[in-house]
């Protein structure tokens, strides 16, 4: 039975899909939210305001080793692997606005692939890693879905 990562009262949660046990895997009075797999099953990928705003963590699959990927004033969520697991996409509004940035897994080299005026979110890539969907907020309950081609994307 395959696990499964859940957020419950802002937690990050390991359940068993067959039956309502569970482990917490990010225990922190932050809030710990927005998870998603590596692609090798290894890690997890998480934001949390443990450090006073948001900022992405990645932690092993069993909650163990969290470590921040950023550091940065400004507000970072909806993390978001590559298939290769190479890099992390994510939204920060370090610029000003909410736009879409991709950093290599360890953090290090974060780039803004988006600079529009609307605030992008949640980037999804696409399962051969050469494009990034996500949602533009156009305005008051409007989003409309984007979808970046990546240049020199494998």
């Amino acid at each position: 039975m395959k696990s499964i990562p859940l957020i419950f009262a802002w937690l990050v949660w390991l359940a068993q899909s067959s039956n309502e046990n569970g482990q917490y895997l990010a225990i922190s009075p932050a809030d710990d939210n927005s998870p998603a797999w590596s692609p090798d099953g290894k890690h997890i990928v998480f934001e949390s305001n443990r450090d006073g705003n948001e900022e992405i963590y990645l932690m092993r699959a069993d909650g163990s080793e969290p470590r921040r990927l950023t550091n940065h004033a400004a507000s970072e969520p909806w993390p978001s692997f590559s298939p290769e697991g190479k890099r992390i996409a994510f939204t920060s509004n370090r610029d000003g606005n909410l736009e879409i940035y991709a950093m290599q897994r360890d953090g290090s080299k974060p780039t803004r692939l988006t600079n529009e005026a609307a605030r992008d979110l949640w980037p999804m890539w696409s399962p051969d890693g050469r494009k990034i969907a996500f949602a533009r907020f156009v305005e008051a309950r409007k989003y409309d879905i984007c979808v970046l081609l990546l240049r020199n994307a494998p």
